[in-house]
């Protein structure tokens, strides 16, 4: 009678309950919405995030939007959500703003979430950052786990 993520179980692979424990002791994110448009450089949008796990994360975690582009150039914008809000079974929307500066190149760039850890002497490192276990694939950019918005 635990709380279940109703895709948990939808795969051909058989689930144990002990299985199922380990996988969402702490906190196990998954992506449920996200939304956004450029218009002029400028992106708007937001992202919903649901916690399925039995915790919430600890440390402080500033969630960031990061516009990027196939040539690997990325640019950051701070959010206003803290990750530790990401309590159990709990959906937080995250608004997403960001302007591309002027001498930013031409053509597509794509949006993603990053929650680094916030001590600047790990915050490039990727084992160290936030990855959403459903809902989005994952891409590392220099040092950056980004889990890119659909």
């Amino acid at each position: 009678k635990l709380p279940c993520d109703e895709t948990y179980f939808t795969s051909d692979k058989t689930v144990n309950a002990y299985e199922y424990i380990r996988d969402h002791l702490g906190y196990r994110l998954e992506l449920t919405n996200s939304e956004g448009t450029f218009e002029n450089g400028h992106f708007h949008g937001k992202a919903v995030i649901r916690n399925v796990g039995f915790a919430h994360p600890i440390n402080p975690r500033q969630v960031y939007l990061v516009l990027y582009n196939k040539k690997g150039i990325a640019y950051e914008y701070p959010t206003t959500v803290d990750a530790r809000t990401f309590f159990p079974w709990k959906e937080v929307e995250i608004p997403l703003e960001g302007l591309l500066p002027e001498n930013a190149p031409k053509g597509k760039f794509y949006a993603a979430l990053w929650m680094p850890d916030m001590n600047e002497s790990i915050k490039y490192r990727p084992e160290y950052a936030i990855t959403i276990a459903e809902g989005t694939k994952y891409k590392i950019l220099d040092g950056r786990v980004l889990n890119v918005l659909k």
